[in-house]
């Protein structure tokens, strides 16, 4: 759309409509015939753990419904400089949020000063999840993750 505009060019309703944050999760909703609630949520480095955040809070509320979580990322396209983080790859990560469930994760924050992790936020979950434990830092903040429970490889 940018490139549009700046060619002059008039835009798409489609493709703005496309572009929204809440998009592909209209789609996903409309496709399946979905009714239930869904949330998207863009906190830049951070967004992996406030869109779990968000997931759990959701769970807390509900707790005889599962949560979807699906989180995915792709890298900022040029036209917005570099500002991909070194380790950057397009993935996605989803996790089923139930009540029921043998592994627990818990997750601390706390105000930092320290710099930045290198490595994306989601990447350290998941190492939480197959280690047991993992930290991260960004935006601020520092994000510390606990395993427990008799998952010892990751599943949920």
């Amino acid at each position: 759309m940018l490139e549009s505009l700046a060619d002059k060019e008039s835009l798409s309703p489609t493709v703005f409509g496309l572009s929204v944050l809440n998009a592909v999760t209209g789609l996903f909703s409309i496709l399946l015939k979905n009714t239930e609630p869904a949330t998207a949520i863009s906190a830049g480095c951070a967004s992996f753990g406030y869109g779990l955040m968000e997931a759990s809070l959701q769970l807390a509320s509900y707790p005889e419904q599962p949560v979807l979580y699906v989180y995915s990322d792709e890298l900022v396209p040029a036209v917005y400089g570099d500002c991909n983080p070194p380790e950057s790859r397009i993935h996605a990560v989803a996790l089923l949020l139930d009540t029921s469930a043998t592994t627990r994760i818990s997750c601390d924050t706390t105000d930092s000063p320290v710099p930045e992790s290198s490595e994306i936020q989601s990447y350290a979950f998941l190492r939480a999840l197959q280690q047991g434990a993992s930290e991260w830092c960004g935006a601020g903040r520092q994000w510390s993750w606990s395993r427990s429970g008799d998952s010892k490889d990751g599943t949920c």
